[in-house]
């Protein structure tokens, strides 16, 4: 039967393990902490008849202490990115740098989170948002564009603040629970990072599959063209909010 042959095989693999760590390595304290996690790992019962559970299994998947369960999502994923951010850090003090990016959150994360937005984490200046909607990725772009602008009117040229924006869409894998993740990962990140390298600051900027599920009555967009993009196999056409 299955369950006998899964039993050989447990058997086998046990024995293997064993001999293995008798023979490598020399040190005698080394080969013995080998051992007893060839024990562990491979247990010394036979495996569970059918319908039953191996309670080992659990406890091994709860020692690996991963950071949370990963899951996949279809986002509109949003790059922002400072201008002259990296200029101003080698002119500022580190308290000047920290006051410059908690102003930024002050003037950009509430706009975010009324669009729905979730910041999944910063890299420096930059913000890396989630949306389920690209169409509200948009909004919130022109709004974070619109709010940024108000406050550039009203203060020193040298106190302005302004950003590129960039969206793409497609499906990501997400690190840790579904309100807060604590890192997203896949094409669409990859992609949105070499197109904040095209646009300029002020600008926002969207790939072709934002622009075919977008809702076109609530955002005009204007044809940039393709582009070539380090690392991404094809050309890449892409939008901009005019």
């Amino acid at each position: 039967t299955s369950f006998e042959i899964l039993s050989r095989l447990h058997a086998a693999a046990t024995r293997w393990a064993a001999s293995w760590v008798r023979a490598w390595p020399p040190n005698r304290v080394f080969r013995k902490q080998a051992m007893v996690f060839a024990r562990w790992f491979f247990g010394t019962r036979r495996p569970a008849a059918a319908g039953g559970t191996r309670p080992s299994l659990t406890r091994r998947a709860a020692a690996c202490d991963l950071p949370g369960p990963m899951r996949t999502e279809n986002l509109a994923v949003m790059l922002t990115d400072m201008k002259g951010f990296t200029a101003a850090t080698s002119r500022q003090s580190r308290a000047e740098n920290a006051q410059m990016l908690a102003l930024q959150d002050v003037l950009v994360l509430p706009v975010v989170r009324a669009f729905g937005g979730r910041r999944v984490k910063t890299i420096g200046d930059a913000y890396l948002v989630l949306f389920a909607s690209p169409t509200a990725g948009l909004l919130c772009g022109m709004a974070i564009q619109d709010r940024l602008w108000d406050y550039g009117r009203r203060v020193p040229k040298e106190e302005k603040i302004e950003v590129r924006v960039v969206l793409s869409l497609g499906e990501v894998r997400l690190v840790g629970p579904g309100a807060a993740p604590s890192d997203v990962y896949g094409e669409a990140v990859n992609l949105a990072a070499r197109v904040e390298a095209e646009a300029e600051a002020g600008e926002i900027w969207f790939t072709e599959a934002v622009r075919l599920v977008a809702d076109r009555a609530q955002v005009p967009a204007e044809e940039v063209g393709t582009r070539q993009l380090k690392g991404i196999a094809e050309d890449v056409r892409l939008f901009r909010v005019p």
